[in-house]
């Protein structure tokens, strides 16, 4: 079966006949969702507009001048939206753009090079390794946190800082993570004007989704909801093209990290060219759900997607299409809503409170009772800046 989530409203029964969590039982979902993460997706919006006031505050310290290359640097929730922007922007961005999600930059990196360093955190390892490395290479660097490691060591190199809101997850700050690169990006006059003139155009359509996306919205007329039912009790595979792949990736990290289930995504074309041929030996318990996210795109892209899905529709127990609002940034971002909304959706209906990643805490700790990078790094900045870092 095939539908629309957002083009159309499917019926939805609001009753519990197996047990799960009603999701029009508002008073549940609150109880459930210790760290506030519905309210956080739900001011989507709104970080992208605070995004503004953000960087005019650090703007003029941040010297425009010609790059070769461009790499943001970045873990998990904290490189989606330097994911997001390289995927969007692939086709006119006139110098090249990577995203490293390593301790280290690439060899080529030099001090013609700008490094984009984000870490909501502040803190993760992986991020302020490549800003020691920058340092060492004499680069060009910016950096982007709520505070910790990355806004001393910034202060320590002289490094301007874009000092993001605290008290999100991560991934709950997408808003903050996507803007504030692509501010910096047009500053530098590494992208054009138009495409933030088109992000803050999307704002009303942005609300909109968020609003109907809200826990608060009852499931008859919630993309959202509807969305997780499908999804429950399956095995999630995204699917994506060109911006869509990015969020196709976002989705299934949510899904990781919101629901505490599974997944996998893959982009078009190149799918076409090995993953669809795994799904002739599916063991019979895996319920594989096939989500399809899309926007416009050229005709033989439009024709590939078509013929993908008719070769597979047997072979899934589900093609679910997901489409937001408009076209462009603001359909791509409203898709994402709707993704993000469900992914903590599909954790109620589990049982599970979307908030905690008990994991991937554990593993951070593990690893700092091992090493001792971050105190090694601490000293190198001090040792190329002079300064002593508390």
């Amino acid at each position: 079966m095939k539908f629309s989530l957002a083009d159309g409203i499917l019926f939805y029964r609001a009753s519990n006949p197996n047990g799960r969590m009603n999701l029009d039982n508002t008073g549940e979902i609150e109880k459930i969702d210790s760290l506030g993460m519905f309210r956080a997706s739900e001011n989507f919006p709104s970080q992208i507009i605070d995004s503004v006031s953000v960087a005019e505050a650090v703007l003029s310290k941040v010297e425009k001048k010609r790059f070769r290359n461009v790499v943001g640097c970045g873990m998990g929730g904290s490189a989606m939206g330097l994911e997001l922007i390289k995927s969007w922007l692939q086709w006119e961005l006139e110098v090249p753009f990577a995203v490293v999600r390593d301790y280290r930059l690439p060899a080529y990196f030099g001090p013609d090079d700008l490094a984009l360093l984000v870490s909501y955190s502040g803190d993760t390892e992986e991020t302020l390794s490549c800003m020691v490395e920058a340092a060492k290479r004499r680069s060009y660097m910016i950096s982007m946190s709520s505070g910790g490691e990355v806004e001393k060591f910034s202060r320590a190199l002289n490094v301007p800082h874009l000092k993001i809101p605290a008290g999100f997850q991560p991934r709950a700050a997408l808003g903050y993570l996507f803007t504030l690169p692509l501010i910096l990006l047009v500053h530098l006059g590494l992208a054009q004007k138009k495409n933030l003139d088109d992000l803050l155009g999307s704002i009303t359509a942005l609300k909109a989704m968020a609003e109907r996306c809200s826990y608060m919205t009852p499931s008859s007329e919630n993309p959202a909801k509807q969305l997780a039912t499908k999804l429950l009790g399956s095995f999630p595979v995204i699917y994506g093209y060109g911006p869509y792949a990015a969020a196709a990736l976002r989705f299934k990290q949510q899904l990781n990290e919101n629901s505490k289930v599974m997944a996998k995504c893959e982009q078009f074309p190149e799918l076409d060219h090995n993953d669809v041929e795994g799904f002739g030996s599916t063991p019979d318990q895996v319920r594989p759900v096939l989500v399809l996210l899309r926007g416009d795109c050229e005709p033989n892209i439009a024709a590939r997607i078509d013929e993908t899905l008719k070769v597979l529709r047997d072979c899934v127990t589900d093609v679910v299409e997901v489409n937001g609002y408009g076209s462009g940034i603001s359909q791509l971002l409203t898709t994402i809503q709707i993704c993000d909304s469900a992914s903590l959706f599909l954790a109620c209906l589990m049982g599970k409170d979307p908030g905690p990643v008990n994991r991937i805490n554990e593993m951070k700790r593990a690893l700092a009772n091992r090493t001792n990078l971050i105190d090694s790094l601490k000293a190198d900045v001090e040792r190329l800046s002079g300064h002593t870092i508390s």
